[in-house]
């Protein structure tokens, strides 16, 4: 098979459990998978992701209770009903950590001009390679416009000064609702800050939920800078759209704006 063949989404018929919605480019040994047509929140928007239940941070602070990392949608939907993701993502972690990527590990033309990105959808950096390969990503592709989530400061505050222009970084908080010193302040470098509360924390502090609805439509988190974003846990699977305006609905007659 060529190198540039590109099998994608229904036409993949090798792949197990490939559901609508989680629709992958797979290049042929050039081996990087790009997400397309994600479903929920991030219709619209491609991705670059890792396996979050490979990564050695995620399992770690996965145990550790009332961080991001022990309700993580990622790892849950990872392990159930978007189980084929994971080789894809697996095979996206080792070669980005291991060796520096090229044009050769993309398609020709793998984004459109304008495309809005997101970097590591599912997934957290591995060490200072897979953070800069992503930062080669967005060299490689000038037109498109990338957001990176990450908590890993560890790796990212020393490489700072490699984010190309075309690239955004938000600043993942660890802990579940965060005090107002931590949910607000943002590392240099960064974008913002992103943060995550649970309702009935939402409803008692009479925190502001600006994170509620489709990126693609929102994209504070890929055009704007110094913002402070707050979600809600995604505390299930299935029609998130649904989900979101219920929430929504309740924190509005609680008071509480987004």
């Amino acid at each position: 098979m060529a190198n540039n063949t590109v099998c994608r989404g229904r036409q993949t018929a090798f792949l197990p459990r490939l559901k609508p919605g989680v629709s992958c480019l797979f290049l042929m040994k050039a081996n990087i998978c790009v997400s397309e047509n994600m479903s929920g929140k991030m219709a619209r928007i491609s991705a670059i992701s890792f396996n979050p239940l490979s990564n050695e941070f995620c399992n770690e602070w996965s145990k550790v209770d009332r961080t991001t990392c022990s309700i993580c949608y990622a790892r849950r939907y990872a392990s159930t009903f978007r189980q084929n993701t994971v080789p894809p993502y697996t095979q996206n972690a080792r070669i980005m950590s291991t060796r520096e990527v090229t044009e050769r590990d993309f398609k020709k033309n793998a984004f459109k001009a304008g495309q809005f990105v997101r970097f590591l959808a599912y997934g957290e950096l591995i060490n200072d390679l897979s953070f800069k390969n992503f930062c080669k990503i967005a060299e490689l592709y000038p037109d498109i416009k990338a957001t990176m989530w990450t908590k890993r400061l560890d790796i990212v505050e020393p490489l700072i000064d490699l984010v190309p222009d075309n690239m955004r970084l938000m600043y993942s908080t660890m802990p579940v609702n965060p005090s107002d010193e931590v949910a607000t302040r943002i590392p240099t470098g960064f974008s913002g800050v992103f943060n995550v509360y649970t309702i009935d924390y939402i409803l008692e502090h009479a925190r502001e939920i600006n994170c509620s609805g489709s990126c693609a439509t929102c994209l504070r988190c890929y055009t704007q800078d110094n913002i402070v974003v707050n979600e809600l846990v995604k505390e299930q699977c299935g029609n998130e759209d649904a989900r979101y305006a219920q929430i929504k609905d309740n924190c509005m007659t609680n008071g509480v704006t987004s």
